[in-house]
């Protein structure tokens, strides 16, 4: 089954497997791995009603799901044919082709985000305490306000419903139109990443009551957001440059995923081509970009996903099969080719 060329590439662990989403034609398909290695797809797809040009996918794994009776779920959120937020989500533990049943999302969200918006997620605070944090990020533009990175959260204390939690609003046009946005969450710490409209790779840090960067201290704005259950105050909204313009492909795809080492979570992005190198897939950590091998398929996606402590894997096309999906893998030392996830035909 062959994706789109420019397909989301929506990757879940769930610490003993890995899920990838993708769409092709109208439809959003799903494949899973044991072990990273052989892939098998489901015989169901997720939605049959995307957009013909390609939707806005992302998708992420609760272990105590509060929203769906504590049970391991999988969500997966989607911009449709008709530019409306959805989300469908299946237990684990119901085994074999586990259904997808539709999540409402509150009418106020529905057509929330942008005609160019993207969509990252994440969770935190997946225990048998606060029963996850679940997170999803996208472009909007409300009434008579200022395009923003709107953070939207589900947990217990909003009785599980969607609603506005961290929105990123800062100086007008800041974030490049149709920018890709990367999500990585911890139980402490949120990181939201994104190319701005000088075409920089930058990163938020924030936590549940305020944005902050941890290593820039130029505040941006400050603002209060409340809600009939919930008040957010967010002081010192703050990015931090990590990759330069210079370093990076305009309008690079963004993805993110765990390492073992906590505060330094790996990015992923595309360099930007000069006389000597073409555009290529690098992985930034900790101040650091390694190029991954590879080729980069020109308006393609990337995903990632984190199996046990630190092997990393990454999904991408390549230029020789862009209908193709291809995988890259990090063991802890170094990058190797992973083989092919999903084939051309």
């Amino acid at each position: 089954m062959p994706s789109l060329i420019n397909s989301d590439l929506a990757a879940v662990s769930t610490g003993s497997g890995l899920y990838l989403y993708y769409q092709n034609d109208k439809s959003l398909h799903e494949t899973y791995s044991a072990d990273g290695k052989s892939w098998t797809a489901s015989s169901t797809t997720v939605s049959d009603d995307l957009s013909d040009e390609g939707s806005p996918i992302t998708a992420y794994y609760v272990k105590y799901d509060g929203s769906m009776d504590k049970k391991e779920t999988i969500h997966v959120v989607y911009i449709d044919h008709q530019h409306t937020l959805r989300e469908k989500a299946k237990v684990l533990s119901d085994g074999g082709e586990a259904q997808w049943v539709e999540i409402d999302v509150p009418d106020s969200l529905k057509k929330a985000p942008i005609e160019t918006s993207t969509l990252a997620s994440g969770v935190a605070n997946d225990d048998t305490t606060y029963y996850s944090f679940q997170w999803v990020f996208f472009v909007e533009s409300p009434p008579e306000e200022d395009i923003r990175v709107a953070g939207i959260i589900r947990n217990s204390k909003n009785g599980w419903v969607w609603e506005h939690a961290a929105d990123l609003i800062e100086e007008p046009a800041a974030a490049l139109p149709g920018t890709a946005l990367a999500n990585y969450v911890t139980t402490a710490t949120s990181r939201v990443f994104l190319q701005d409209h000088k075409e920089n790779l930058v990163q938020y840090n924030g936590g549940y009551g305020s944005w902050t960067s941890m290593l820039s201290s130029n505040p941006i704005t400050y603002y209060l957001v409340s809600h009939e259950s919930l008040t957010y105050t967010y002081t010192n909204l703050d990015k931090e440059t990590i990759v330069s313009s210079d370093g990076v492909l305009i309008s690079t795809p963004i993805a993110a995923a765990s390492s073992n080492e906590t505060e330094h979570p790996h990015v992923f992005y595309i360099s930007r081509p000069t006389d000597s190198n073409t555009a290529a897939i690098q992985d930034y950590q900790g101040g650091t970009s390694t190029r991954i091998g590879g080729s980069y398929a020109p308006g393609s996606r990337l995903g990632a996903a984190t199996l046990g402590c630190d092997t990393v894997y990454l999904f991408h096309k390549d230029t020789s099969s862009p209908l193709a999906i291809s995988s890259e893998v990090f063991d802890g030392g170094s990058w190797k080719s992973n083989g092919t996830v999903v084939r051309s035909s």
